[in-house]
C-alpha cells in the first residue's frame, strides 16, 4: 500500500477548511487562516473539537481596510504536544 506524500497534512488541512467554512456560515465572519506557530491576537469565541485536534476560534477586528472595520475569525490549535 502506497500513500501520497504529506497525506496527514493534507487531510488535516481539509478538515480545518471544512470546519472554518461551516463556522463562517454560522457566524457570518470571514475566516482568516493562520500558519502554524504564527502569533494570533483576538478574543476567544469557542472551542472546536476535530479529529486532528482541539482548536480555538478567535475573533479579531482589522482597522486597516477601507470603509471601516472588518471582523474576521481564526482557528488556532490548542492541542498540547506530548
Amino acid at each position: 500500500m502506497v500513500f501520497a506524500r504529506d497525506l496527514i497534512s493534507t487531510l488535516r488541512r481539509r478538515e480545518l477548511d471544512v470546519a472554518a467554512a461551516k463556522l463562517a456560515d454560522e457566524t457570518g465572519l470571514a475566516h482568516r487562516p493562520s500558519a502554524e506557530g504564527e502569533y494570533v491576537a483576538g478574543t476567544f469565541r469557542q472551542q472546536v473539537l476535530l479529529a486532528s485536534g482541539r482548536f480555538a476560534m478567535t475573533v479579531s477586528v482589522s482597522n486597516w481596510c477601507r470603509g471601516g472595520r472588518r471582523w474576521s475569525s481564526t482557528l488556532v490549535s490548542t492541542s498540547q504536544a506530548s
